[in-house]
């Protein structure tokens, strides 16, 4: 018995499968993807493709939230702020934009 080998796609597959219209993904930023190694490829005969379970991968891992904290949210480290002056300084400086961080991650 041959064992069932799982669909590949090329960069324009992938990129026609995310955005059916073509008009906000194209196959260079599916290629971006792969170079940032955010998306797994295998690359076979000089063509890159892509597994759909890799795929599928792809797309829960940018479903996931990122980290609230920016890096310029953050007072300069030479200040010496411990960390409860720092929350602290974080939520007098914005109230209302940290109040709607903590609930925008939230899975529809």
């Amino acid at each position: 018995m041959i064992p069932e080998i799982e669909p590949y796609y090329t960069d324009a597959e992938v990129a026609r499968l995310l955005d059916p219209t073509g008009t906000r993904i194209k196959p260079r930023s599916i290629r971006s993807e792969r170079d940032a190694g955010r998306l797994i490829a295998t690359k076979v005969a000089g063509k890159w493709l892509y597994r759909k379970s890799d795929v599928l991968s792809f797309l829960e891992a940018a479903r996931r939230c990122p980290d609230q904290t920016a890096a310029s949210d953050l007072p300069h480290p030479a200040k010496g702020m411990d960390s409860g002056r720092l929350l602290h300084h974080l939520d007098r400086r914005r109230p209302k934009q940290a109040a709607r961080d903590r609930y925008s991650c939230r899975r529809s």
